[in-house]
């Protein structure tokens, strides 16, 4: 059966599965790429014509899109194959369901996806893909050989500024870290949205065993607010309900729409969560790791402003496992709890790691619930917009704002 703990755990197993395809297919041709800019650019010279300079970039910039163009084809067709997985699960689950066509599930992750943000994004799995191939990725290295050759930047300067350092196993170049993580971010929404439309499919395929689909996001420090607000209304939505919540809802999404078959409670059993430990041990220990990361973020800040390479850090403290657990409550909560419920069980520390202080206090003394951080359609407000509201007037004066 079809439980928001099994849906869960399931989309654990399809994690598990996409990154399998970022160590096959996205590292290794990144790697490719670095060891293919690398020979290019032994033809580099500083004192070079532009004519020659102009020539090598076109030569490095053609190369690049058609490596990029071969991974992200191998990529798709990986995902291709997820939503397939996808589709057959969900007919294996219900019974007496009917199989899915591969034409059915093609023309299912060829839908747009609509990606929530200060603007949203609206494309297709290869149009966003098509972008990730010809401009990102081909810039990043254009504009560092560009770069390079304006201020007599040797061979040996940009190699190590675009492909990395061998201490660091050529972890902290430009392309096996700003690219690949680019890549994967890209890579993890695609299967979020070919598994998502799969099942979808599966279950338009059988109505007559459907009763409609939940919003399930992940009850932990890294949800973003338009997962939030959808996780706090809990509810259920036809098949045909235009309002439906598709996800990814944005970069890196991680939330999924569970089937519900006819005659089954979805908000039954039990469902994971990563809460904080309402400890001052926790809470301290939280601060230390926070003020770690902190200094770590100033310190790639200064060495960005000075031109140099810095490896990515992570906007926050968050459980990794079983390690965390002085700090981080990790287990099973009523799958009844809804999203705004839950974090008013958290303690302030994990509250403000969600929202940010100003959004915490917010929801903490100004009586503002989850969903109020978003409009309607999910997209976050900023708090200059919210200041601008009247609805807002009475959160923000209660809360001393």
């Amino acid at each position: 059966m079809i439980t928001a703990d099994s849906a869960l755990r399931h989309e654990l197993t399809v994690s598990r599965l996409v990154t399998g395809i970022v160590q096959s297919r996205i590292m290794p041709s990144y790697f490719d790429l670095s060891k293919a800019v690398k020979a290019a650019l032994v033809d580099y010279e500083p004192t070079m014509s532009r004519k020659e300079f102009d020539k090598l970039r076109a030569n490095v910039a053609l190369m690049v899109s058609e490596k990029m163009a071969a991974m992200w084809e191998g990529t798709t067709n990986d995902l291709f194959d997820l939503a397939k997985y996808e589709a057959s699960h969900v007919v294996s689950e219900l019974s007496g369901a009917t199989a899915i066509s591969e034409a059915a599930i093609t023309r299912a992750v060829n839908t747009p996806m609509v990606l929530a943000g200060a603007v949203s994004q609206v494309g297709t799995w290869r149009e966003y893909v098509a972008g990730a191939s010809n401009s990102t990725q081909t810039r990043i290295i254009d504009n560092t050989i560009r770069q390079g050759y304006e201020v007599g930047a040797t061979v040996g300067e940009m190699t190590k500024r675009l492909v990395g350092t061998k201490a660091n196993n050529y972890l902290d170049g430009l392309i096996s870290n700003t690219g690949a993580r680019e890549a994967e971010a890209l890579v993890r929404t695609g299967a979020n949205h070919y598994a998502n439309v799969a099942r979808d499919v599966a279950a338009q395929a059988n109505a007559d065993l459907i009763q409609g689909r939940v919003f399930l996001a992940t009850f932990d420090n890294r949800t973003t607010l338009t997962c939030r607000h959808f996780g706090t209304l809990q509810k259920i939505y036809a098949l045909d309900d235009p309002a439906t919540p598709k996800p990814p809802l944005h970069f890196n999404c991680r939330s999924l729409l569970q089937i519900v078959p006819i005659g089954f409670d979805p908000f039954g059993g039990t469902k994971a969560a990563v809460g904080g430990n309402n400890t001052q041990t926790a809470e301290e220990a939280f601060n230390k790791k926070n003020d770690r990361l902190d200094a770590r973020r100033a310190k790639a800040g200064e060495q960005r402003a000075q031109g140099q390479d810095a490896k990515e850090v992570p906007s926050k403290v968050t459980y990794t496992g079983r390690k965390d657990s002085a700090i981080f409550d990790a287990g099973q909560i009523n799958a009844k709890t809804n999203m705004d419920a839950w974090m008013r069980q958290q303690p302030d520390w994990f509250i403000e790691s969600s929202l940010g202080k100003t959004r915490a206090k917010l929801f903490k003394e100004g009586g503002l619930t989850m969903d109020k951080f978003t409009d309607m359609n999910g997209r976050p407000l900023t708090l200059k917009e919210m200041k601008a509201l009247d609805a807002y007037d009475f959160a923000f004066r209660k809360a001393k704002l």
